[in-house]
């Protein structure tokens, strides 16, 4: 999806537009969030008017939506705050009207804006799909741990729409008051986010407030992040969502995904000290995996666990990788024998000493995983 990074941005702060596309009447208003310039997909806040109506119709796109305040009807049902919708396209909706008038949160996800009036759905709509649902009042909130490595406690989420294929997510998340997560984080996915009620705070760019935005592509760094006294938005990723965590604000976006792409992490690097010094970096995926030896020869290391510290070290062509919970550094030892690369004695300079780093996915709340993949 070919959107920019847009971060941050308050739609409070921009005036409504009269919709003038064909199909949606008029009394319909709304304020661009975010557009996909290639397919003119689109996310966007629309204003209903009080007697406002919508023939019955479908959408060339597939789109969804929320009621973020005020009362919608569609059809003979009447839709309050929280009520969300999944519309695939081609799939045909009743008359939708708003008495009272509405303020509705919209996201075309393939293609522009559109209402084609029709009674019937197209006939090649995945009408299997559609669902709708008051994810206020009949969708309970669960634990924040549907990525792993998983958020700090007190952020939680229901989930609203799953794709199987592409794993993309459309979520509400909330941040319980005096929610507090001290760490960095990017993903391998797209993320979309729109503040439906309250506020949060984000290291970048400081409060977040009611109706404040962001379409954040990939690899870009975010946090550390908290809420004073709660907030509730609605979430959206456009693949499998996994949080790299780490300490190191500076990384940009092209070193993150250049990093990934090799499987390690740019922030968990190493020096290895001595006769042989040169850099070595541990793998943050969990599996067994190829490491530098201090000898040159690429030798295999298996880390076995998703939420510990790890110590490692290199003794001669050994590799030895242990685990603790303990909230410690990670030590890197390295010990050369004397041999093809260690022949001479080690000047003031060269001494052997340990490095500390510490691992970046220790939360000091202990609600962090650890970097290593599942």
């Amino acid at each position: 999806m070919a959107r920019p990074h847009i971060e941050p941005f308050c739609d409070r702060d921009e005036h409504f537009k009269p919709m003038r596309l064909l199909g949606f009447g008029t009394g319909m208003h709304y304020k661009m969030l975010s557009m996909d310039t290639d397919t003119g997909a689109c996310s966007m806040t629309v204003q209903f008017d009080g007697g406002y109506k919508r023939t019955p119709g479908f959408s060339w796109s597939e789109y969804e939506f929320i009621v973020i305040e005020g009362e919608l009807k569609v059809g003979d049902r009447t839709c309050r705050k929280g009520h969300y919708f999944y519309v695939p396209a081609g799939y045909a909706l009743p008359e939708i009207s708003s008495d009272q008038g509405c303020l509705v949160l919209y996201m075309y996800n393939t293609g522009e804006p559109s209402h084609e009036e029709a009674t019937e759905h197209h006939p090649s709509a995945q009408t299997q799909l559609y669902h709708d649902v008051d994810s206020y009042m009949d969708i309970p909130w669960a634990a924040g741990n549907v990525a792993k490595p998983s958020v700090a406690s007190g952020c939680m989420i229901k989930l609203l729409n799953y794709n199987p294929n592409s794993f993309a997510m459309t979520f509400l998340y909330c941040m319980t008051p005096n929610f507090y997560q001290d760490n960095i984080s990017y993903h391998d996915c797209a993320e979309e986010s729109y503040h439906l009620w309250g506020t949060s705070w984000m290291m970048q760019f400081g409060d977040v407030p009611t109706g404040g935005y962001f379409w954040r592509p990939a690899y870009i760094n975010h946090g550390a992040f908290a809420s004073e006294y709660g907030c509730i938005a609605l979430g959206r990723v456009d693949s499998k969502l996994f949080n790299h965590f780490h300490y190191n604000p500076w990384t940009t976006p092209v070193e993150t995904r250049s990093a990934q792409r090799r499987g390690y992490s740019p922030e968990t690097r190493c020096c290895i000290t001595g006769p042989s010094a040169r850099t070595t970096t541990i793998p943050t995926v969990r599996r067994t995996s190829r490491c530098l030896c201090p000898d040159g020869a690429m030798r295999t290391v298996t880390i076995r666990s998703t939420r510990v510290t790890a110590i490692g070290t290199i003794t001669g062509t050994a590799i030895t990788i242990m685990t603790t919970t303990a909230r410690i550094p990670t030590i890197i030892i390295t010990i050369t024998k004397a041999g093809s690369v260690a022949t001479r004695s080690p000047n003031k300079k060269q001494r052997l000493r340990p490095l500390f780093f510490y691992s970046p996915l220790i939360c000091s709340r202990g609600a962090c995983g650890h970097p290593i993949r599942p």
